[in-house]
């Protein structure tokens, strides 16, 4: 699309039974995660919130849309 410009917020996510299996995945065909200073994720890019067994991971589309990766 001309002229777009993609939202600073996550616009789409996946919930997925095995977040780190999936990252690596991706990794593998070449998806890069996004790392957010201070946040304090995993080497994988994998965050998890304090007092939670939640994880989640972002990264871009090629349009720069962002998107995520979510183990509940």
């Amino acid at each position: 699309m001309a002229n777009h410009v993609p939202a600073a917020h996550t616009v789409f996510g996946w919930e997925v039974a095995d977040i780190v299996a999936t990252v690596k995945g991706l990794i593998a065909k070449h998806v890069k995660f996004t790392v957010y200073e201070g946040f304090g994720q995993s080497k994988l890019g994998i965050w998890k919130p304090p007092g939670s067994t939640n994880q989640i991971a972002w990264f871009l589309d090629p349009d720069g849309n962002n998107l995520s990766l979510t183990q509940f």
